[in-house]
């Protein structure tokens, strides 16, 4: 019953009453009459505690059943008299265009063909007839202007999204010891590629990568297969330290079948494109209060002030650290960055043998994908 009553089913009664009015009766009523003759009949139905298990194809249909049948009684008692009105129904029904009604199940299929094109916008006249179901007055009253008629817009059905979910590849969660190349990345997927339905979303890149290439083609294979990928950045921007690379619209899905997939990525000459590599060694530190001052070997690797490093210390733990001080090397000086220890996990002895991993400088490939029907 609530969707019976609702705003949107309102509408469609007024649109599908209006163009039935027109059609059988040849009657026009202003917008705010269609609306009180649905509103009158609606109250009733409403009220009648034996409407309450009937579907609303069956309300809408029973609302303008009422109308017309009421519409049909004043139509045959305005055309006939009351001995012409006898001797019609002793005549079977001879005088059928007078007495013809409308079919339920053109009702039925007015109220799907309202539904199914959600977007009807009626045009009304400025001369209508205004008729007032609580009124004796007769049916063809004087037209009266309408200076300012009101259009009717059905919104268009918003149809049901996939909803889909993601899962993030990060370069960070590989064993960056073993593997120090950020590209050429392998590991193992845990989601059932057979019962889901896998597409790229974005790349988050470093923002060092655009100066390499205008795009990048990725490559993943799973041992059997090969799929390639082409991204271009799509949102880039000097307060944030990775970009956003995209594929094309409507990109395939990823159809691999195993589980163990390889990542490579290439430049627009076709070669792999150097993302760096991880596993830095320290090389000398000092110590001051909470401060550390690291003396990093001789890399390619950028740093700056703000980055996160993760560092693997002698005793093979994890942390995380801020850069808060930075002086870029030369090709005879190292670079030193200074972190900030506030919380005192580290000591010197922490850093013997120690490595470490720009964060700052990997990247994310995140994927979604939803379960197939």
């Amino acid at each position: 019953m609530d969707a019976y009553k609702s705003d949107r089913n309102i509408t469609a009664l007024c649109i599908a009453c209006d163009k039935m009015l027109k059609d059988k009766f040849n009657v026009s009523y202003s917008d705010e009459n269609i609306k009180e003759l649905i509103s009158d009949v609606a109250l009733n139905i409403i009220s009648n505690s034996m409407m309450a298990s009937k579907s609303l194809n069956e309300l809408n249909n029973i609302t303008l059943s009422n109308i017309r049948n009421t519409h049909q009684n004043h139509h045959n008692s305005y055309k006939q008299p009351e001995t012409m009105r006898s001797t019609s129904q002793g005549n079977n029904g001879s005088n059928g265009s007078n007495t013809e009604t409308l079919d339920d199940d053109l009702i039925s299929s007015k109220l799907k063909e309202l539904e199914i094109r959600r977007q009807i916008i009626p045009a009304f006249s400025d001369t209508e007839q205004v008729y007032s179901p609580k009124s004796t007055q007769s049916m063809h009253t004087t037209p009266i202007l309408k200076p300012n008629p009101i259009s009717i817009t059905i919104p268009p059905t918003i149809e049901n999204k996939k909803r889909y979910k993601t899962f993030i590849i990060n370069s960070i969660n590989r064993d960056w010891e073993k593997n120090p190349q950020r590209n050429n990345i392998k590991f193992n997927i845990t989601l059932d590629i057979s019962n889901n339905v896998v597409f790229p979303q974005c790349i988050c890149f470093p923002k060092f990568v655009k100066k390499l290439s205008p795009y990048i083609l990725m490559n993943i294979c799973d041992g059997v297969s090969n799929i390639y990928i082409s991204f271009t950045c799509s949102s880039s921007s000097p307060e944030n330290k990775w970009d956003i690379w995209t594929p094309v619209e409507d990109v395939e899905h990823i159809t691999l079948n195993n589980k163990t997939w390889l990542i490579r990525f290439f430049d627009f000459t076709n070669n792999e494109i150097d993302l760096g590599i991880d596993g830095q060694n320290v090389s000398q530190v000092t110590k001051d209060g909470n401060k550390f001052q690291l003396s990093l070997s001789q890399t390619d690797n950028k740093y700056d002030v703000g980055d996160l490093i993760k560092i693997k210390t002698y005793d093979g733990k994890y942390v995380i650290k801020k850069i808060i001080q930075c002086t870029e090397g030369t090709e005879d000086e190292n670079t030193i960055i200074t972190i900030s220890d506030d919380i005192q996990e580290l000591q010197i002895d922490h850093f013997i043998n120690s490595k470490i991993m720009n964060l700052s400088n990997q990247f994310s490939f995140i994927v979604k994908y939803y379960y197939k029907n």
